[in-house]
């Protein structure tokens, strides 16, 4: 579906576009209309596990995301470099995409 900010476009919660996308509009509509997860979950029909994961990819090393929303690595991988430090992971993303190309 799509919710409307005043004096913007739409926002797109549906799962088109990159993870990267999604997590950014979750974090403008919790900002925007003061929504919890479990709310955005509800209006986008999603799980708010999920709406939860996708958000905190934000914080994620520039090149985790960007290898995430090229297909290189999945969500779940993702996820799991969030436990590392951040100094880490571009390191670690690298490796892994370089192993999964051999």
């Amino acid at each position: 579906g799509l919710l409307q900010h005043s004096n913007t476009s739409p926002v797109r919660t549906t799962p088109e576009g990159s993870h990267t996308a999604r997590a950014e509009a979750i974090t403008n509509l919790k900002q925007w209309f003061d929504l919890t997860d479990s709310e955005i979950a509800q209006h986008a029909n999603m799980h708010r596990s999920t709406v939860t994961q996708t958000r905190k990819l934000l914080s994620l090393h520039s090149r985790v995301k960007r290898e995430l929303d090229q297909g290189r690595i999945s969500f779940s991988i993702a996820r799991e470099l969030q436990g590392i430090e951040y100094s880490q992971q571009k390191e670690t993303v690298e490796k892994i995409v370089k192993n999964s190309m051999n």
